[in-house]
């Protein structure tokens, strides 16, 4: 009854039609196809080296901007007019949700320590380096910014959470 149910079902698409299957008069057979849903940024099963292949991106990424921001030295060689990390911190995490998170406080711990931050230095700047993006990307979920089509109220939420987020870093340490 099955395989007379799913050629009728295939051939009543290929028709625009749909009857109903039975096995007899009163039963009726649900007919359900099994798909593999695809996998998106938000799923929960993600395998191992998709996410291995996410935080080694991030952790590059920041890696090679923050080399590149202290290369401009403003004051010292650890003082920068501008931070490229933060903005690819906040993308990661608005793109891929805050389990991206690890890899940006061992990149910002990384780039501390090879800098000549103590131990202990290292991780207070990487924990602001990382709760200031965690922070921006969070208000713009919550706000709904949708940073496809930038409007002009998504552009503010956009600027008072890059605010709010580099105030934070700013104040933890870096």
């Amino acid at each position: 009854a099955k395989i007379e149910c799913s050629q009728m079902l295939l051939g009543a698409k290929q028709k625009n039609k749909f009857p109903s299957c039975t096995t007899s008069p009163n039963v009726l057979i649900p007919i359900t196809i099994a798909t593999k849903r695809p996998m998106t940024a938000h799923s929960n099963n993600i395998q191992f080296p998709q996410y291995l292949t996410r935080y080694s991106l991030v952790y590059c990424a920041y890696l090679i901007t923050a080399w590149l921001g202290l290369s401009v030295p403003f004051v010292s060689d650890k003082v920068t007019l501008f931070w490229l990390p933060s903005g690819i911190s906040v993308a990661a995490l608005f793109r891929w949700g805050w389990k991206i998170i690890p890899a940006i406080f061992l990149a910002a711990f990384t780039i501390n320590v090879l800098k000549g931050a103590d131990i202990i230095a290292g991780f207070i700047i990487a924990c602001g380096n990382s709760l200031g993006p965690l922070v921006a990307a969070s208000l713009l979920k919550q706000w709904r910014c949708d940073l496809i089509h930038l409007q002009k109220y998504t552009a503010l939420k956009l600027i008072a959470a890059a605010i709010l987020g580099t105030l934070i870093s700013a104040l933890i340490g870096a």
